[in-house]
């Protein structure tokens, strides 16, 4: 499906020559360019509560019923088994096809954001903007109107965004940084303020891109590591 142009390019999951560090070094040049031209980036992390599990299956493709259809589950506690139960949502997990299907299923996602560029990796996406500090206010609405969009693509199509994991981040310069008084959009109607630090696909980025909070997290795990042998 990739190779035939069938897959946006703005899903890294599951493709071949992609990863995790693929897209944190995108999305990290793209920052640290900004940078360069003295403006700030705005990184909106999003994150889909029970993405697999939510799949609609009536807004898959109707090759795919046989795939999908007549699939239950039960549950076993020692010898006792529970009533098989239709399943009527979600792609199998662990399955062949389950990460395909998924691509399938959010291939249009990436289309919602009219103004900010939007890249995913699977259920993890982000959508972020740069920008002059005289056009702050400017962004804010760019930002809120796009986030709108992709809480309305969610609801069409059954998916839950987790608030609890979706994260601001505003990254610029220290002297950059320090001019910024005030900052904020809106998602499902809640009020997002920027964190000065989050973790994302394994990193944990913080707002002037220095990764000394990564590095001490990773030299503290090697360190509890080491202790226990």
């Amino acid at each position: 499906m990739s190779q035939k142009g069938c897959l946006t390019e703005h899903q890294r999951g599951n493709k071949k020559m992609h990863s995790t560090e693929t897209l944190n070094i995108l999305v990290s040049d793209m920052i640290l360019d900004a940078m360069d031209r003295k403006e700030l980036t705005a990184v909106v992390l999003l994150d889909l509560s029970k993405a697999f599990d939510s799949i609609e299956h009536s807004l898959l493709f109707v090759w795919f019923k046989s795939y999908l259809s007549d699939r239950t589950q039960l549950v076993r506690i020692g010898q006792i088994l529970s009533e098989a139960r239709a399943i009527t949502h979600g792609v199998p997990q662990g399955s062949i096809l389950g990460p395909a299907l998924f691509s399938i299923y959010t291939n249009d996602l990436p289309t919602t954001s009219t103004v900010c560029p939007l890249e995913t990796y699977v259920d993890d996406s982000k959508i972020y903007l740069s920008f002059s500090y005289k056009d702050i206010n400017v962004a804010e609405i760019q930002l809120t109107n796009d986030l709108r969009r992709i809480a309305a693509w969610c609801c069409s199509n059954s998916l839950l965004a987790n608030l609890e994991k979706t994260k601001l981040l505003l990254f610029g310069t220290t002297q950059m940084l320090n001019h910024v008084q005030d900052f904020r959009v809106t998602f499902l109607e809640k009020e997002l303020r920027p964190v000065s630090s989050a973790q994302d696909l394994g990193m944990e980025f913080d707002e002037c891109l220095s990764y000394d909070e990564h590095i001490t997290r990773v030299v503290s795990k090697c360190t509890n590591s080491l202790c226990q042998n």
